[in-house]
Protein backbone atom coordinates (compact mmCIF):
# COMPACT_ATOMS: atom_id res chain seq x y z
CA UNK A 1 0.00 0.00 0.00
CA UNK A 2 1.37 3.27 -0.94
CA UNK A 3 2.11 5.61 1.70
CA UNK A 4 0.62 9.27 0.93
CA UNK A 5 2.95 11.20 2.70
CA UNK A 6 5.49 9.42 0.16
CA UNK A 7 3.11 10.32 -2.89
CA UNK A 8 4.88 12.91 -5.93
CA UNK A 9 2.51 15.61 -7.14
CA UNK A 10 3.54 15.85 -10.62
CA UNK A 11 2.43 18.80 -13.15
CA UNK A 12 2.99 18.85 -16.45
CA UNK A 13 2.04 21.87 -18.59
CA UNK A 14 0.99 20.79 -21.85
CA UNK A 15 1.20 17.64 -21.03
CA UNK A 16 -1.21 16.01 -23.77
CA UNK A 17 1.39 16.59 -26.43
CA UNK A 18 3.45 14.57 -27.84
CA UNK A 19 6.50 14.47 -25.23
CA UNK A 20 3.66 15.52 -23.01
CA UNK A 21 1.60 12.47 -23.48
CA UNK A 22 4.24 9.75 -23.27
CA UNK A 23 6.18 11.27 -20.33
CA UNK A 24 2.74 10.49 -18.17
CA UNK A 25 2.39 7.20 -19.27
CA UNK A 26 5.79 7.01 -18.20
CA UNK A 27 5.30 8.53 -14.87
CA UNK A 28 2.26 6.72 -13.30
CA UNK A 29 3.69 3.29 -14.28
CA UNK A 30 4.98 4.06 -10.47
CA UNK A 31 2.43 4.38 -7.72
CA UNK A 32 4.36 6.66 -5.58
CA UNK A 33 3.06 10.14 -8.20
CA UNK A 34 0.37 11.78 -9.53
CA UNK A 35 0.07 13.48 -12.26
CA UNK A 36 -1.83 16.67 -13.40
CA UNK A 37 -2.42 17.27 -16.71
CA UNK A 38 -2.84 21.19 -17.99
CA UNK A 39 -3.78 21.05 -21.46
CA UNK A 40 -5.85 23.12 -24.32
CA UNK A 41 -6.31 19.65 -25.54
CA UNK A 42 -6.05 20.56 -29.31
CA UNK A 43 -5.81 17.30 -30.27
CA UNK A 44 -8.81 16.86 -28.32
CA UNK A 45 -10.38 14.43 -25.38
CA UNK A 46 -11.16 11.31 -27.64
CA UNK A 47 -7.60 10.87 -28.63
CA UNK A 48 -7.58 6.84 -27.67
CA UNK A 49 -4.40 7.96 -25.77
CA UNK A 50 -5.65 10.71 -23.38
CA UNK A 51 -8.84 8.51 -23.21
CA UNK A 52 -7.03 5.36 -21.76
CA UNK A 53 -5.14 7.58 -19.39
CA UNK A 54 -8.49 9.32 -17.84
CA UNK A 55 -9.42 5.54 -16.47
CA UNK A 56 -5.73 6.01 -14.07
CA UNK A 57 -7.09 7.04 -10.68
CA UNK A 58 -3.68 8.78 -10.13
CA UNK A 59 -4.28 11.39 -13.41
CA UNK A 60 -6.17 14.81 -13.22
CA UNK A 61 -7.20 16.93 -16.57
CA UNK A 62 -7.04 20.40 -16.87
CA UNK A 63 -8.99 21.75 -19.76
CA UNK A 64 -6.77 25.63 -20.13
CA UNK A 65 -5.26 27.96 -22.36
CA UNK A 66 -1.90 28.55 -20.86
CA UNK A 67 -1.65 31.94 -23.12
CA UNK A 68 -4.31 32.99 -20.53
CA UNK A 69 -3.00 34.02 -16.82
CA UNK A 70 -6.47 33.88 -15.30
CA UNK A 71 -5.95 29.69 -16.40
CA UNK A 72 -3.46 29.47 -13.81
CA UNK A 73 -5.68 29.87 -11.08
CA UNK A 74 -7.24 26.22 -11.95
CA UNK A 75 -3.77 24.62 -10.77
CA UNK A 76 -3.03 23.98 -7.34
CA UNK A 77 -0.11 25.60 -5.62
CA UNK A 78 1.79 22.24 -4.06
CA UNK A 79 3.01 20.68 -6.92
CA UNK A 80 6.49 18.85 -5.89
CA UNK A 81 7.17 19.03 -9.60
CA UNK A 82 6.28 20.96 -13.09
CA UNK A 83 7.32 19.88 -16.32
CA UNK A 84 7.08 22.54 -18.82
CA UNK A 85 6.25 21.39 -22.28
CA UNK A 86 3.67 23.47 -23.74
CA UNK A 87 4.77 25.59 -26.79
CA UNK A 88 3.75 25.47 -30.89
CA UNK A 89 6.12 23.78 -32.14
CA UNK A 90 7.55 22.72 -35.70
CA UNK A 91 9.11 24.34 -39.08
CA UNK A 92 6.04 24.55 -40.95
CA UNK A 93 4.38 26.56 -38.01
CA UNK A 94 6.92 28.78 -37.59
CA UNK A 95 6.76 29.48 -41.13
CA UNK A 96 3.40 29.67 -41.98
CA UNK A 97 2.20 31.67 -38.69
CA UNK A 98 5.48 32.87 -36.96
CA UNK A 99 3.45 36.45 -35.39
CA UNK A 100 1.39 33.34 -33.46
CA UNK A 101 4.36 31.21 -32.43
CA UNK A 102 5.79 34.25 -31.22
CA UNK A 103 2.74 35.39 -29.09
CA UNK A 104 1.12 31.95 -28.04
CA UNK A 105 5.18 30.91 -27.06
CA UNK A 106 6.21 33.89 -25.05
CA UNK A 107 2.87 33.75 -23.17
CA UNK A 108 2.95 31.32 -21.86
CA UNK A 109 6.34 31.40 -20.66
CA UNK A 110 5.52 34.79 -19.05
CA UNK A 111 2.16 33.40 -17.48
CA UNK A 112 4.36 30.08 -16.06
CA UNK A 113 6.92 32.01 -14.86
CA UNK A 114 4.75 34.57 -12.35
CA UNK A 115 2.37 31.56 -11.29
CA UNK A 116 5.68 29.94 -10.32
CA UNK A 117 6.66 33.03 -7.89
CA UNK A 118 3.48 32.19 -5.63
CA UNK A 119 3.87 28.25 -5.72
CA UNK A 120 5.52 25.45 -3.07
CA UNK A 121 6.89 24.17 -6.30
CA UNK A 122 10.92 22.00 -5.53
CA UNK A 123 11.39 21.74 -9.56
CA UNK A 124 11.39 22.65 -13.36
CA UNK A 125 11.56 21.23 -15.92
CA UNK A 126 11.55 23.35 -19.01
CA UNK A 127 11.78 22.15 -22.66
CA UNK A 128 13.95 24.06 -25.19
CA UNK A 129 15.43 22.94 -28.47
CA UNK A 130 18.29 22.21 -29.89
CA UNK A 131 17.68 24.68 -32.48
CA UNK A 132 18.79 27.96 -30.08
CA UNK A 133 22.60 26.83 -30.68
CA UNK A 134 22.30 25.05 -34.42
CA UNK A 135 23.26 28.40 -35.73
CA UNK A 136 26.41 28.42 -33.79
CA UNK A 137 27.27 25.85 -36.05
CA UNK A 138 26.49 27.18 -39.44
CA UNK A 139 27.90 30.60 -38.45
CA UNK A 140 31.06 29.95 -36.29
CA UNK A 141 32.14 26.25 -37.41
CA UNK A 142 32.11 24.70 -34.46
CA UNK A 143 32.49 20.95 -33.73
CA UNK A 144 29.55 18.02 -34.45
CA UNK A 145 29.21 16.84 -32.02
CA UNK A 146 28.33 20.37 -30.06
CA UNK A 147 29.22 21.46 -26.29
CA UNK A 148 25.72 22.86 -25.22
CA UNK A 149 28.12 25.45 -23.48
CA UNK A 150 28.62 27.29 -27.23
CA UNK A 151 27.49 30.77 -27.84
CA UNK A 152 23.21 30.59 -28.55
CA UNK A 153 23.25 31.98 -32.20
CA UNK A 154 20.53 33.20 -34.61
CA UNK A 155 21.60 33.87 -37.68
CA UNK A 156 18.39 36.02 -39.50
CA UNK A 157 16.39 38.00 -36.68
CA UNK A 158 13.79 38.36 -39.55
CA UNK A 159 13.79 35.46 -40.92
CA UNK A 160 10.04 33.42 -39.70
CA UNK A 161 12.35 29.94 -39.33
CA UNK A 162 14.18 31.54 -36.15
CA UNK A 163 10.86 32.52 -34.44
CA UNK A 164 10.56 29.07 -32.25
CA UNK A 165 14.28 29.41 -31.13
CA UNK A 166 14.26 33.37 -30.42
CA UNK A 167 11.12 32.15 -27.81
CA UNK A 168 12.99 29.17 -26.03
CA UNK A 169 15.94 31.37 -25.54
CA UNK A 170 13.79 33.89 -23.60
CA UNK A 171 12.25 31.03 -21.42
CA UNK A 172 16.01 29.59 -21.05
CA UNK A 173 16.70 33.12 -19.76
CA UNK A 174 13.28 33.43 -17.74
CA UNK A 175 13.56 30.25 -16.14
CA UNK A 176 16.78 30.18 -14.81
CA UNK A 177 16.25 33.63 -13.52
CA UNK A 178 13.39 33.18 -12.05
CA UNK A 179 14.85 29.57 -10.11
CA UNK A 180 17.43 31.97 -8.65
CA UNK A 181 15.13 34.50 -7.27
CA UNK A 182 12.34 32.49 -6.18
CA UNK A 183 14.38 29.79 -4.68
CA UNK A 184 13.27 26.53 -6.60
CA UNK A 185 15.57 24.02 -8.88
CA UNK A 186 15.05 24.47 -12.90
CA UNK A 187 16.75 22.20 -15.64
CA UNK A 188 16.74 23.03 -19.25
CA UNK A 189 16.59 20.76 -21.67
CA UNK A 190 17.40 21.01 -25.24
CA UNK A 191 15.35 18.66 -27.55
CA UNK A 192 16.70 17.08 -30.86
CA UNK A 193 14.36 16.07 -32.41
CA UNK A 194 12.23 13.26 -31.10
CA UNK A 195 10.19 11.17 -33.24
CA UNK A 196 8.28 8.14 -32.45
CA UNK A 197 4.47 6.98 -32.78
CA UNK A 198 1.93 9.83 -32.22
CA UNK A 199 3.87 12.61 -33.34
CA UNK A 200 2.30 12.84 -37.03
CA UNK A 201 3.86 12.64 -40.42
CA UNK A 202 5.26 16.55 -40.66
CA UNK A 203 8.45 15.33 -39.39
CA UNK A 204 11.62 14.21 -40.57
CA UNK A 205 11.51 10.44 -39.77
CA UNK A 206 7.87 9.68 -40.60
CA UNK A 207 8.15 11.53 -43.50
CA UNK A 208 10.75 9.61 -44.68
CA UNK A 209 9.05 6.51 -44.17
CA UNK A 210 5.62 7.51 -45.43
CA UNK A 211 7.81 8.09 -48.64
CA UNK A 212 9.35 4.77 -49.13
CA UNK A 213 5.65 2.91 -48.40
CA UNK A 214 4.64 5.37 -51.52
CA UNK A 215 7.23 4.30 -53.61
CA UNK A 216 8.70 7.63 -54.45
CA UNK A 217 10.68 7.63 -57.44
CA UNK A 218 13.05 9.10 -57.79
CA UNK A 219 13.84 8.88 -54.37
CA UNK A 220 14.62 12.23 -53.00
CA UNK A 221 17.33 12.54 -50.38
CA UNK A 222 17.20 15.78 -48.42
CA UNK A 223 19.98 17.57 -46.10
CA UNK A 224 22.40 15.19 -47.81
CA UNK A 225 25.40 17.70 -46.64
CA UNK A 226 23.47 18.26 -43.38
CA UNK A 227 24.02 16.72 -39.85
CA UNK A 228 21.04 15.62 -37.52
CA UNK A 229 20.92 13.70 -34.13
CA UNK A 230 17.40 11.92 -33.67
CA UNK A 231 16.21 10.61 -30.43
CA UNK A 232 13.44 8.43 -29.88
CA UNK A 233 10.68 8.87 -27.39
CA UNK A 234 10.89 6.24 -25.33
CA UNK A 235 14.97 7.32 -24.67
CA UNK A 236 13.59 10.91 -24.52
CA UNK A 237 10.82 10.40 -21.97
CA UNK A 238 13.09 8.74 -19.85
CA UNK A 239 16.32 11.15 -20.11
CA UNK A 240 13.22 13.86 -19.17
CA UNK A 241 12.29 11.78 -15.94
CA UNK A 242 15.63 11.22 -15.16
CA UNK A 243 16.42 14.75 -15.17
CA UNK A 244 13.66 15.51 -12.86
CA UNK A 245 15.17 13.06 -10.57
CA UNK A 246 18.71 13.97 -10.33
Amino acid sequence: MTNKKNIKKVLILGGAGFIGLNLSKHILKNTNYTVTIADNFSRGKKDSDVSNLITNENINLIEADLTKSETFSLLEKDYDQCYMLASVVGVDNALSQPSEVIRINTSIILNTLEWLKDTKLKKVIFSSTSENYAGTVDKFDYKVPTDENVPLTISDISHPRYTYAVTKMLGESGFLNYSNKYDFDCTILRYHNVYGPRMGFNHVIPNLIKRFIDKETPFQMYGHNQTRSFCFISDAVEGTFQAMES
